[in-house]
């Protein structure tokens, strides 16, 4: 992981709470060896009542396959 961005606590979680996470793909990037890449994301963490209780971003590198 190369770090957070905008991560927000909405609500506090529980002990006994059971979450759920949104994962959406924002943006990827190839490296300019083409061996890696950096992939954007976006966390959104849900509570039993789908109540929002954290958001933010955080991107990751990522090694390519070698027949891309």
């Amino acid at each position: 992981m190369l770090g957070f961005k905008n991560w927000v606590f909405k609500s506090p979680l529980f002990v006994g709470d059971t979450i759920r996470l949104e994962l959406t793909i924002l943006d990827t990037e190839p490296g300019r060896s083409g061996r890696s890449g950096r992939v954007g994301r976006r966390f959104r963490l849900l509570n039993q009542k789908d109540e929002l209780v954290q958001e933010g971003e955080s991107d990751v590198l990522i090694l390519t396959r070698e027949d891309s």
